[in-house]
């Protein structure tokens, strides 16, 4: 029995692309992208005072969104972000459903963006996209960068991300140490940040799944302000393929070793049959 050309070829291309990504050195993106994940800053405050422009376009400070016996869940994105940022959300809002807890009621829901220069129409666009019901549409509060703010070396929104220890970098960053040509996104760990009514941090929800009596408890503590409680870290990073060099991940590097594993063995299965036949 003949190995298919197709099979032949596919194992081949397969071998080429684990060899490649096994053999790949180090390089200086992966350092870049080492620094970018949650650091656990509980029980720290961050800055009520800073400013930024909510979906109406009227200029608002942070404190505008904390009240008494309510937490808030603060979810740093970007609102061009077409991977994780609105998984992330949609995600957090089923989580909340399921939990039976409603924004506005038994907390505010705060999403951020990190890019100074998304504007006050995107945002609008985006939160009727991502909350079409009511009460979402009510509770989900969208800020993005005041005017003033976007010609800052450290606008707002990194001073905000900084004390939530919420670690990103723009693409620039990683495609100036790749030598690559870089775009307008960012690279951002999954997850989000509960602080209780007092703007100090509670705890951390890292990745895409919410346990819902997990929610409940720790949106019960928050909102009396109970101790806060560590979360078990998880690094998981939007986007695992970073598309402007080409050049690929840990996570993409062992999906990689595993096909050209499977492709191999596949391979060598079809030959072994082959030859008692």
């Amino acid at each position: 029995m003949r190995l298919p050309a197709r099979l032949a070829a596919a194992l081949l291309l397969g071998c080429m692309l684990g060899g490649t990504a096994m053999g790949a050195p180090a390089t200086a993106q992966t350092a870049a992208l080492a620094a970018v994940g949650w650091q656990q800053r509980l029980g720290a405050a961050v800055p009520l005072q800073l400013r930024f422009s909510d979906d109406q376009g009227r200029v608002v400070s942070l404190s505008r969104y904390f009240k008494p016996h309510r937490p808030v869940v603060l979810v740093l994105m970007y609102l061009s972000c077409s991977r994780l940022c609105p998984v992330t959300l949609s995600l957090t809002q089923q989580a909340m459903t399921r939990a039976g807890l409603v924004p506005g009621r038994d907390f505010e829901l705060l999403a951020v963006s990190i890019d100074p220069y998304d504007g006050v129409a995107a945002a609008a666009r985006r939160k009727a996209a991502i909350a079409p019901s009511a009460p979402w549409q009510a509770g989900l509060q969208l800020l993005t960068a005041a005017p003033s703010d976007r010609v800052r070396a450290h606008p707002a929104s990194a001073r905000l991300a900084d004390a939530a220890g919420f670690h990103f970098l723009p693409n620039a960053a990683i495609a100036a140490a790749a030598g690559a040509q870089a775009d307008n996104q960012f690279v951002h760990p999954a997850g989000w940040v509960l602080l209780d009514p007092s703007g100090h941090i509670s705890r951390y929800f890292f990745g895409l799944q919410y346990d819902p009596a997990t929610l409940r408890e720790a949106v019960r503590a928050a909102a009396a302000q109970a101790p806060p409680t560590w979360t078990q870290p998880l690094r998981l990073l939007c986007d695992c393929l970073i598309a402007l060099t080409g050049r690929y991940d840990a996570q993409v590097l062992d999906a990689l070793r595993a096909l050209c594993i499977a492709l191999l063995g596949f391979g060598a299965l079809w030959l072994w049959r082959g030859r008692r036949a």
